[in-house]
């Protein structure tokens, strides 16, 4: 079973892709910014993050710059409504919001597998 950490500042959104990939058989834990994310990542590292850009207190480019800046390697797929600003970012993915769920998963499962 994989784990992974989903990053949304929109309790909704952050539900919907926990429940979706819950029922995709991987163990999911939940953060609503990018400090929480940072606290989860060092507590017990993801096999992956799932995470929004546009969040308070750490956005999604400065979580993923922390990580790379720290040495984590765990793969980062980008969930955002604006997808561009993902430019340049060390990430797996990009899904750009709204998404269809099955993009959803399929997107994970390719960030899981590396590519």
């Amino acid at each position: 079973m994989r784990t992974i950490l989903v990053v949304d500042d929109e309790p909704a959104i952050r539900d919907l892709i926990e429940d979706v990939l819950r029922d995709e058989g991987h163990a999911v834990r939940g953060a609503s910014d990018g400090l929480a994310a940072l606290a989860e990542v060092e507590r017990d590292p993801p096999d992956l993050i799932v995470c929004d850009l546009m969040m308070p207190r750490l956005d999604g480019r400065s979580l993923v710059a922390r990580l790379r800046e720290a040495g984590a390697g765990v793969p980062v797929l980008i969930v955002s409504a604006a997808p561009r600003a993902a430019a340049g970012l060390a990430v797996s993915g990009v899904l750009a919001k709204p998404f269809d769920l099955g993009d959803l998963v399929t997107a994970v499962e390719r960030a899981l597998a590396g590519g």
